[in-house]
């Protein structure tokens, strides 16, 4: 089963303790984990930097686990996000 799991460091709504238990715990399953820790990052991906590298790697991610369709729905996900619309 293929798993994107992605944490800042920085998270006071989730403690980064938390990722490092899951991560921990995932690497003895059958789960085909990719990670992203982010040292310098919040809850909210506040940081540009990181939410670009964040939507590209969850682009890929899609890509591969789910096909072009995915592609082009994570597109729509992207350009709603960067302008702040709530998806319904």
């Amino acid at each position: 089963m293929p798993l994107l799991l992605a944490h800042g460091e920085l998270d006071q709504r989730v403690n980064f303790s938390q990722f490092k238990r899951m991560k921990s715990a995932l690497k003895d399953s059958s789960a085909d984990v990719t990670y992203m820790e982010f040292e310098d990052e919040d809850h909210y991906l506040s940081n540009e930097e990181n939410r670009q590298d964040f939507f590209k790697a969850l682009d890929e991610f899609l890509k591969e686990n789910l096909g072009e369709r995915a592609r082009e729905e994570s597109v729509e996900i992207l350009v709603c996000f960067q302008k702040n619309v709530r998806l319904t």
